[in-house]
């Protein structure tokens, strides 16, 4: 093996993050060739919700050999067909994003641009009918289409709303059993190479340190690696994506569940996530969560935006040469939309 092979791997974080690094790796590296230790704490909470995902976690899944019916199961999931935005636009305006294609595109021009000029000459019906996603929703009707499906049925994509938690803990599990190593412990220090300025250890609250050659860092909203101690800096988008919390309050079940996002499936309660700018709810254009609720639920600040230096591959920290990568943008890798939920940066030595 190279000198330069990596030979551990150390995951910072848990969480759905945390554990689908975990969860790829214990099924993509070669097992007994490459150690893979993840860090999290009992005592740090995760922002445990209903998950709202896209498509791509299907290939995901698929990817490390997770069984759809299982994951289901596990992660109390329901089925999605698409993402409905209600007064984005305008006040009245509603727009339902469908998951998969509209129509069928024509000598290389896209269906939805010839639609927008037809459009401009008649009256025509909203774009949805043109998706198979868009009009199963509507109708509130769902059917995996099997393998060898013929159009238009096999246009018709889904993904997954399900808990956060479950979600997390079903890929420990999966993860564990492939190899994983689950340390328990609260990171106080992180220790730096002295000559190159890398992550080289952290060390644990009771005094254990814990080294490796690739640093993945899953501790969400912080960065304990990649921002509070390598000071890689953000870059804001705040200016164009106003929308900096997100509030999580279980309500009762009313009626029946549509196919759409924003509503998951649960036991007792369902979660109804909103996101909006704090500055319009300070000014009382956005509502509190609404009386009456199950629980006063979860709010959350954050901030839109990607580690400064994933703007530029060729620039390195100005206070390290540390690279690093960062699939919550979707700049960084191919496989940003599956991981993207709690914020993954990697730390190559």
């Amino acid at each position: 093996m190279s000198e330069h092979a990596i030979r551990k791997i150390v995951i910072v974080g848990g969480g759905t993050a945390g554990w689908m690094a975990a969860a790829a790796f214990s099924v993509l590296l070669a097992k007994g060739a490459i150690e893979i230790v993840l860090i999290e704490s009992d005592e740090i909470g995760t922002v445990g919700v209903g998950e709202a995902t896209i498509p791509p976690l299907i290939a995901y899944n698929s990817m490390v050999g997770i069984a759809e019916d299982e994951f289901l199961a596990g992660a109390q999931g329901t089925f999605k067909l698409g993402i409905e935005f209600v007064d984005w636009g305008a006040k009245g305006e509603r727009y339902f994003h469908p998951f998969g294609p509209h129509g069928q595109d024509i000598r290389g021009v896209h269906f939805h641009q010839l639609y927008l000029r037809e459009a401009k000459r008649r009256s025509l019906p909203d774009i949805r009918e043109w998706s198979m996603s868009g009009a199963a929703a509507a109708l509130g009707k769902f059917a995996r289409p099997a393998p060898d499906a013929r159009l238009p049925l096999s246009q018709l994509a889904y993904a997954f709303h399900f808990d956060a938690n479950l979600y997390a803990k079903f890929l420990r599990a999966h993860a564990e059993r492939n190899g994983v190593r689950r340390v328990e412990g609260k990171i106080v220090d992180v220790a730096l190479d002295g000559e190159s300025g890398r992550v080289h250890s952290v060390t644990l609250a009771n005094g254990e340190a814990i080294d490796g050659e690739l640093f993945i860092d899953c501790s969400g909203f912080r960065g304990l690696l990649i921002e509070e101690k390598l000071g890689t800096g953000y870059d804001d988008w705040s200016k164009w994506l106003p929308c900096d919390r997100a509030a999580a309050v279980p309500t009762s079940l009313a009626g029946p569940i549509r196919a759409l996002t924003w509503r998951a499936s649960r036991p007792r309660n369902c979660s109804s996530p909103t996101s909006k700018p704090s500055r319009l709810h300070r000014r009382g254009i956005c509502p509190s969560p609404p009386a009456g609720a199950a629980s006063p639920g979860m709010r959350t600040w954050f901030r839109w935006g990607c580690p400064a230096a994933l703007l530029n591959r060729s620039n390195r920290p100005a206070s390290t040469s540390s690279r690093a990568v960062s699939p919550s943008c979707s700049r960084c890798s191919p496989t940003a939309a599956s991981i993207r939920s709690s914020g993954m940066n990697i730390i190559g030595r």
